[in-house]
């Protein structure tokens, strides 16, 4: 559960930055083209980066892979706990289904502008293929597709059809389908919105700079807008009355080409390098030196039988998702290992009378033969506990390695027990 809050709270944090970023420095001095890059990168890495964790240091850092966690509970066969179980799967469940349902209407609308146009008169001209229907209220288009209501003013006509040209001479469409994609995986996160709009915005700014320097009379072109702003399209088609504001009316009037300054370019590129390293990169969680973060566990529990023998010197350890085979145990996955902490693991008898609780996190190392070994605590919540929870990890049967390229690895894994008094 706490992943997928971190997940939320670092992709709001990151659309906030790169939002308020674009309003301070992109949006005001640079070049139309500049700031669609712009848009389009930082609408990914909303994405993007709470995905990625970057370690700052260069000792083994927490692993990314933590295994399910035990609750143990005394009296009680141990049984495994899953969180999905739980609030997870509900907020899991309700995120797919919204992304499901925004997904459908996106492929409603495609399939809308399929049956539009195998129902309209088309014709080609030019690069272009204008569709005729009489159920398009108001012109838009999509691609190379332009689809006019059949009664359009010749005079008028003209001056749409310039307009969605731009529009599909400068790749619009695929930009607004990126970005619906965006707008339903990130359907929470309303700075994801906010960037759509954006570069809705953006796109009619290009689209009427290209028609005016066409020569089209600027207050007939506004007219023309005004005159269109009741109709309704698809979100993923681009529409000359998209983005009625009186700010585009002004930007018609002023309109010249911006040029990118050298040094707000790479202000900008050094700010959102910025952000990129402030939500990605993450301090480590424990270190060689410092075994645990928690409870510190005594000599005779870290030096367990099951390290004797092994070498002390430091081997390198990869994370679980670089294998190309996934480690082993008893034959099967890693929920076979929980099944078999869950029998093995013991309340311990002072901890239950002291009515000690809570969740401990440990980590160990999966070596390249199949031991497992530097089982440590990560964070602890009394002595009896952590003592307790190596002792099982401690005592697991040796596993088949996992494999990267075709040969055998170090790795790391998380893995937590609850324990819980009735």
């Amino acid at each position: 559960m706490n992943s997928i809050i971190h997940y939320i709270a670092e992709s709001l944090l990151t659309g906030f930055l790169f939002w308020l970023l674009f309003r301070v420095a992109s949006e005001k001095g640079f070049s139309y083209n500049f700031q669609r890059l712009y848009l389009l990168v930082s609408s990914s890495l909303v994405l993007l980066l709470p995905l990625v964790k970057i370690p700052l240091n260069s000792v083994i850092s927490m692993p990314s892979i933590e295994l399910p966690a035990i609750m143990v509970v005394p009296d009680a066969p141990p049984a495994p706990y899953s969180e999905m179980a739980g609030v997870r799967g509900i907020v899991i469940l309700l995120y797919l289904t919204v992304v499901f349902i925004t997904m459908l209407r996106l492929i409603l609308q495609l399939t809308n502008l399929f049956a539009i146009y195998f129902k309209g008169v088309a014709e080609r001209r030019e690069r272009l293929i204008i569709v005729r229907n009489s159920s398009v209220k108001s012109p838009f288009s999509i691609y190379r597709f332009v689809f006019l209501p059949p009664n359009t003013e010749s005079d008028a006509e003209s001056t749409i059809i310039a307009h969605e040209e731009a529009h599909f001479l400068r790749g619009h469409s695929a930009d607004l389908l990126f970005m619906n994609i965006l707008r339903s995986l990130l359907w929470f996160n309303p700075f994801i919105h906010i960037l759509y709009r954006k570069i809705v915005s953006l796109h009619e700014y290009q689209a009427d700079r290209d028609v005016i320097d066409k020569g089209a009379d600027i207050a007939e072109y506004q007219k023309l807008i005004l005159n269109l702003q009741f109709g309704l399209t698809p979100q993923i088609a681009n529409s000359l009355h998209n983005s009625l504001t009186v700010k585009r009316f002004r930007k018609m009037k002023t309109m010249t080409k911006k040029r990118n300054s050298p040094l707000a370019v790479i202000a900008t590129t050094l700010a959102t390098m910025a952000i990129v390293v402030f939500v990605s990169c993450t301090y480590n969680y424990a270190s060689a030196e410092n075994p645990s973060s928690g409870t510190l566990v005594s000599d005779e529990v870290v030096n367990s039988p099951a390290l004797a023998g092994q070498p002390q010197e430091k081997e390198k350890v990869i994370k679980p998702e670089y294998l190309t085979v996934m480690p082993k145990f008893q034959g099967g996955d890693m929920t076979k290992f929980v099944q078999w902490v869950a029998q093995n693991v013991q309340y311990p008898a002072e901890a239950k009378a002291k009515k000690i609780q809570g969740k401990v996190i440990a980590s160990f190392i999966l070596s390249k033969e199949g031991k497992i070994i530097k089982a440590r605590i990560l964070e602890g919540v009394n002595e009896l506990l952590d003592k307790e929870t190596l002792r099982v990890i401690n005592s697991s049967p040796d596993w088949t390695p996992g494999y990267l390229d075709g040969k055998p690895q170090n790795v790391e894994f998380a893995f937590p027990l609850v324990f819980k008094l009735n």
